[in-house]
């Protein structure tokens, strides 16, 4: 079996990012709400949820809900004003 080179780079790539502790798109989005809060009383999101933030990055439909909730939040602020 032949494995394509860039495959391979993104193997390589993916497991070169990876950390000790991963965290699950179940966990993520348990705290997703939670993050946001800090994220908007200006909190940095590596200090404060270091898993989440790191999951975000790396995990497309994590990524999509977290945009997501940022939207609708700012979206309800902004019919408040």
């Amino acid at each position: 079996m032949k494995i394509e080179t860039a495959t391979l780079k993104k193997v390589l790539k993916s497991l070169s990012i990876t950390h000790e502790k991963e965290m699950t798109c179940g966990e993520c989005y348990e705290e997703i709400d939670h993050y946001v809060e800090m994220l908007k009383d200006g909190k940095s999101p590596e200090e404060v949820m270091p898993l989440v933030e790191h999951h975000i990055t790396l995990c497309s439909p994590c990524r999509e809900e977290f945009v997501a909730l940022l939207e609708a939040l700012k979206t309800i602020e902004e019919d408040a004003e």
